[in-house]
């Protein structure tokens, strides 16, 4: 009994290390994303979703489903007017908390945990127009320094 205790604890422990994550520069997190923008949250809606693990098979996994049209892109080529961004479900597990009506800088990778895959009956998790962040990639509410930092970046790479 005490030794399941101990490894309760240790796991738990372990999760809330998982969580933390260091923030990243804007040069850096535009070089890791596969896309930048700014945009507006048009809706928000709770996704089931069936995740692939190797040890397990598949289990069912929510997230959240973000529809944000695009007013400004800094990276990446928007083919459409509004993109899907999922994040995880839970704050604990670093989702991004959008809310209807908002504008948000957002930093976005077409694959969301490198290589995990997950399958959905109702909506595409990949391909164009989809992509996947969390609060570790740095989006966030729109911060005009932010975008006067990511239009500098933009042009210094046009003068190179």
């Amino acid at each position: 009994l005490r030794f399941a205790f101990v490894l309760a604890l240790l796991a738990g422990g372990m999760r809330s290390i998982a969580c933390d994550c260091i923030e990243l520069s804007v040069k850096e997190a535009v070089k890791r994303s596969d896309a930048v923008l700014v945009g507006v949250v048009q809706s928000v809606t709770r996704a089931e979703v069936f995740r692939l693990n190797t040890l397990s098979g598949f289990f069912r996994w929510f997230v959240i489903r973000t529809e944000i049209k695009v007013e400004r892109e800094f990276k990446g080529r928007m083919v459409t007017e509004v993109i899907t961004v999922y994040t995880e479900e839970d704050a604990n597990d670093r989702g991004s908390g959008f809310l209807t009506g908002q504008r948000y800088v957002i930093y976005g990778d077409r694959d969301p945990e490198f290589g995990v895959r997950h399958l959905s009956s109702d909506k595409p998790l990949y391909g164009c127009g989809v992509y996947w962040t969390n609060d570790c990639m740095r989006t966030r509410l729109f911060d005009g320094e932010e975008v006067m930092e990511l239009e500098g970046l933009r042009k210094g790479r046009a003068h190179r």
